[in-house]
C-alpha cells in the first residue's frame, strides 16, 4: 500500500484547498509539522530530534539488539518498550546536490555510535548495524516522505536507491533491517514512522491530514468487520496518538502478526492477523472511553449549544480527542470517536478527522453529535 506519486499529492492539497475555509487552513497549518521538500523527492526533519522509528507495515520498532553500545551490534525490529534503544536521534550533516543528510544516532550510545550499511555500497541484504561514526556514506541518509506521512530512509552509499528494509516482510519479533533496493509500490516494509519521544500535537495532526482517506498497513482497518457495531474510528484516533508520541501502554495498542489479514472481515481473521488486548482500547470507541476517561489530564461532557465552554477551559486543542455520544447524569455512552486537528476562529468551532467515513477539516459543530466528551490526553 504506498501513494506517493507526486500527483496524488498534489491532488490531495488542491482538494483540502476546496474544501477548507481561510481561517480553517490557518488553523490547521499552525499545527503541522515545520519540515518541508528541500528538492523533488527529500525532505529536511526537526534537527537532533529523537524519535521512535516505526516500520510502516509490522508496526515493530527500529531496535538496538540488547542496547549494547558497540560496534557491530545488530538493528532489527523489536515491539515497543520504550528503552533508549529504540529511540534514534536525526542529526543533520551536510547538503549534497540538494540532498540534505543526516547521522541517525542511537540514545542508547554514550560515544555517539551510529546506523551503519555494513561494507556500504548498493548491495541488497547489507545489514543494518551499529557503529562509531566516521561520516562516511554508508553512515549517511536521506528522507524521503510519502503521502501517508511515513519516511523511506534512504542511504548515500546507494545513491538513495535503497534504504532501511525489514527483510522478507516480517512481522516477528527480531525480524531483521536490511538495505534493499526502494521503491516497490506494494509494500512498505521499506518505510517508517518517526515517533516523538514526548507528545507533539502537530505529528498526529499531520498524520490525520494524511491519512482520514488511507488505510495504513501497520494497523487494521475495520469497517468491513463484521457486527452492527464495528468502526473503524476509536482504531484512527488511536493511530494518530501513537504519531504524536503517546506511546503503547497496558491495554492500548496494536501489533500486527500477519500480512494476510489488514482488512478482517470478521473476528476470526481479526485475532489471526493482530494482536490486541482484551478488550481493547484502541479498536472500540466504549473501552476507549474507560480507558482514557482514567488517563488523561482533564475529560469534560459538554452539549453541542455549549461548546465554546470547552474552548474556554483552554486546555482542549488540536492533538486531543472528542466524541459524541449519550450522557444520563451518571454515564456517558460514545457512539463515535474523533481527532481535533485545529480550531476554526470564524466559525467558532474544533476541527476535526475521522474514519467510519474518511473525514477531515470538518466542524465538529456540523457533525451529528449532541452531546460530546472531550479528553485531554499528556
Amino acid at each position: 500500500m504506498k501513494n506517493k506519486k507526486l500527483i496524488t499529492a498534489i491532488c490531495l492539497i488542491i482538494m483540502l484547498s476546496i474544501t477548507m475555509t481561510s481561517a480553517q487552513l490557518l488553523s490547521v497549518k499552525s499545527a503541522e509539522i515545520n519540515d518541508e521538500p528541500v528538492s523533488a523527492n527529500y525532505t529536511t526533519i526537526a534537527n537532533n530530534k529523537e524519535f521512535y522509528v516505526k516500520n510502516a507495515n509490522s508496526g515493530q520498532y527500529l531496535d538496538l539488539d540488547h542496547g549494547t553500545d558497540a560496534n557491530n551490534t545488530n538493528i532489527h525490529q523489536w515491539k515497543y518498550k520504550g528503552g533508549k534503544n529504540q529511540r534514534w536521534k536525526f542529526v543533520y550533516v551536510k547538503t549534497v546536490s540538494y540532498v540534505p543528510l543526516y547521522k541517525i544516532v542511537s540514545a542508547d550510545s554514550s560515544s555517539g555510535r551510529v546506523i551503519d550499511i555494513s561494507k556500504g555500497g548498493s548491495s541488497n541484504d547489507l545489514n543494518v548495524a551499529l557503529y562509531q561514526y566516521k561520516g562516511s556514506d554508508n553512515q549517511l541518509f536521506a528522507l524521503q516522505a510519502t503521502t501517508n506521512r511515513s519516511y523511506a530512509i534512504l542511504s548515500k552509499c546507494s545513491n538513495y536507491k535503497s534504504g532501511l528494509t525489514v527483510k522478507s516482510m516480517s512481522c516477528s519479533e527480531g525480524g531483521n533491517v536490511v538495505q534493499y533496493v526502494y521503491g516497490n509500490a506494494s509494500t512498505d516494509n521499506d518505510e517508517w514512522y518517526l515517533e516523538p519521544v514526548n507528545k507533539e500535537a502537530s505529528y498526529g495532526v499531520a498524520y490525520a491530514n494524511h491519512n482520514f482517506y488511507q488505510k495504513p498497513d501497520a494497523y487494521p482497518f475495520l469497517e468491513s468487520l463484521e457486527g452492527s457495531g464495528s468502526g473503524d474510528c476509536a482504531n484512527f484516533v488511536s493511530q494518530c496518538m501513537a504519531a504524536s508520541g503517546i506511546h503503547y501502554q497496558n491495554n492500548w495498542y496494536v501489533y500486527k502478526k500477519s500480512n494476510s489479514y489488514h482488512i478482517p472481515k470478521t473476528i476470526n481473521e481479526l485475532n489471526k492477523g493482530w494482536q490486541l488486548a482484551y478488550s481493547s482500547s484502541w479498536i472500540s470507541a466504549i473501552n476507549f472511553e474507560y480507558y482514557w476517561h482514567r488517563n488523561s489530564a482533564h475529560t469534560d461532557i459538554i452539549s453541542k449549544n455549549n461548546l465554546s465552554a470547552a474552548k474556554e477551559k483552554g486546555y482542549y486543542n488540536a492533538g486531543d480527542i472528542v466524541q459524541y455520544g449519550t450522557y444520563d447524569g451518571w454515564r456517558f455512552k460514545p457512539k463515535h470517536t474523533m481527532y481535533i486537528t485545529g480550531y476554526d476562529v470564524y466559525n467558532k468551532s474544533y476541527i476535526i478527522a475521522a474514519h467510519t467515513g474518511s473525514v477531515n477539516n470538518k466542524l465538529l459543530k456540523e457533525t451529528s453529535g449532541s452531546t460530546f466528551k472531550f479528553f485531554d490526553v499528556i
